[in-house]
């Protein structure tokens, strides 16, 4: 029975009206239940839950002498009139001397739905930071495999005829190749903040320009809408890493759903700069809102919280790593990643970027290819890497470009090298991690003897934005394997002609 306000007060405590007057105010929910199972009293915050079927199953328990602490999972409307699910602690316990010789229990309920979020969002964290360490060290030995494959494929079409027939395959192999980098990028991602190329980016703009590619990825009797906001304001973000994001965020969406359906990508201004809470534990801020929507059964509760954990898939195909690498990539931006889903009404991912409240400043992308360019040369290099693979065959292929090559597979030969030389080396090539000195420590001891050399260092590892901002001061050209040979080729080309770092 739902007691009313006058006569659940009164049986707080007879004759206590000022008891039930603080009660009335308390933001937590206090109940009063009998030994009977008969509710004496509600206080307002209560009553917002007393429908639920929690509820009746708590009292039940009470009554049966068992103690409660329980959580629920309510939805309700927000002051948008939107559905958003809240979580709530739910304890109910006896009370010692009534006084009146009958037994009494009272129950308490909270929101914590924001301090939840926070929690769940601490372990998600904690898990892929385990498994991303794992990840890392995979990652880095993977991408010197793709890069020994890579300079293979080169030396291969340089020595085989030009035609088709022998370079079709090649251009298969070099494809392949590159994609897997891009898986083991991701697998890096899950490691640590990769270096990215921020921009100031119209997020609208680079959804439009992804349209074509996502249309060809989709399969036949799948629509996508679009409902972008006019004049979003700006995200500093990496334009390449929001194609890949959204991409897989619309084939997960497309897997959710069977023959046809329609995939929504939405965008739209977030202001909280004066909003205390924001979902997903997000920091007061503006924001701008990426969402795809799809038309799927939904996902099921207990599978919610997993989506977000690396390796996490119910596809028999698929990575596990959109939606993880995707939250790294967040909250890296300063935003974050949410998911909404009903039982049958489909999927909502909200990914938050942080964002400045203007319009977007477009600069002009600079093409660094020149048609024609000779990118031969006859100076000797220095190239210092652990595995003999990668030194051998990268020696080979700056051969062929006319250089003469020395190599070293350690740092300290490396630097044994440059103090005993008697001709000057003006670039010196080097891997990152290596046993001993890494590539950094190498470059500086080499800097003593060669004050002026420059320097190209590679990894299979991704630097931090910290290490970024050190190799930037000290390191011309960071690359990151596996790499394009040509790209490296050009770059050891401008680098030289560049000249000392030294001032004349």
């Amino acid at each position: 029975m739902m007691p009313d306000n006058e006569q659940g007060s009164a049986s707080i405590q007879d004759g206590s009206e000022p008891m039930s007057l603080v009660l009335d105010q308390l933001p937590i929910g206090v109940a009063l239940v009998d030994d009977a199972g008969e509710l004496l009293y509600l206080n307002p915050a209560f009553r917002e839950i007393s429908d639920a079927p929690q509820f009746t199953s708590a009292i039940q328990k009470l009554y049966d002498g068992e103690p409660v602490n329980d959580l629920l999972s309510l939805t309700r409307a927000d002051q948008n009139d939107r559905e958003v699910e809240h979580i709530y602690r739910l304890r109910g316990f006896h009370l010692e001397g009534s006084g009146n010789g009958s037994s009494r229990s009272m129950m308490l309920v909270e929101d914590i739905t924001e301090s939840y979020r926070l929690k769940m969002n601490l372990r998600r964290a904690q898990r892929m930071e385990s498994v991303g360490s794992m990840a890392s060290a995979v990652a880095h030995d993977f991408n010197n495999i793709l890069t020994v494959i890579l300079q293979s494929v080169h030396l291969l079409k340089q020595q085989l005829p030009q035609e088709r027939a022998y370079l079709d395959p090649l251009d298969v192999i070099e494809g392949t190749t590159l994609n897997a980098g891009e898986l083991a990028q991701q697998l890096l991602t899950l490691s640590k903040p990769r270096i990215v190329d921020w921009k100031d980016l119209d997020l609208n703009a680079v959804i439009r320009d992804a349209l074509p590619i996502l249309e060809r990825v989709l399969r036949e009797g799948i629509r996508l809408e679009c409902e972008l906001e006019d004049d979003l304001w700006s995200v500093c973000s990496d334009p390449s890493q929001i194609l890949h994001i959204l991409l897989n965020l619309c084939i997960n969406a497309q897997e959710a759903m069977e023959g046809q359906g329609k995939i929504t990508i939405s965008t739209r201004k977030i202001d909280r700069s004066r909003v205390p809470q924001v979902e997903g534990g997000l920091a007061t801020g503006h924001y701008v809102l990426l969402s795809v929507l799809d038309e799927g059964p939904g996902i099921p509760p207990e599978l919610a919280d997993r989506v977000f954990d690396p390796f996490f898939t119910t596809k028999e195909m698929g990575t596990g790593l959109g939606l993880s690498t995707a939250y790294t990539f967040a909250a890296e931006q300063g935003g974050t990643v949410t998911l909404y889903s009903e039982d049958g009404h489909g999927t909502r991912i909200n990914l938050y970027l942080k964002a400045e409240p203007r319009p977007p400043v477009i600069s002009e992308v600079d093409d660094d290819l020149v048609a024609g360019e000779d990118l031969t040369g006859s100076e000797t290099l220095l190239l210092v890497d652990d595995e003999w693979l990668v030194l051998d065959l990268a020696r080979e292929i700056l051969s062929q470009q006319g250089y003469s090559i020395i190599t070293a597979s350690s740092g300290e030969e490396a630097v044994e090298i440059i103090r005993s030389s008697e001709e000057r080396i003006p670039l010196v090539i080097l891997d990152m991690a290596m046993p001993g000195m890494n590539g950094l420590e190498t470059l500086r001891a080499i800097r003593v003897h060669e004050p002026g050399i420059r320097a190209i260092i590679s990894s299979g590892f991704h630097a931090t934005q910290k290490m970024h901002k050190v190799l930037d001061a000290e390191v011309d050209v960071f690359v990151n394997k596996p790499y394009e040979i040509d790209h490296l080729v050009r770059e050891v080309r401008h680098l030289l002609d560049a000249g000392s770092i030294l001032p004349d």
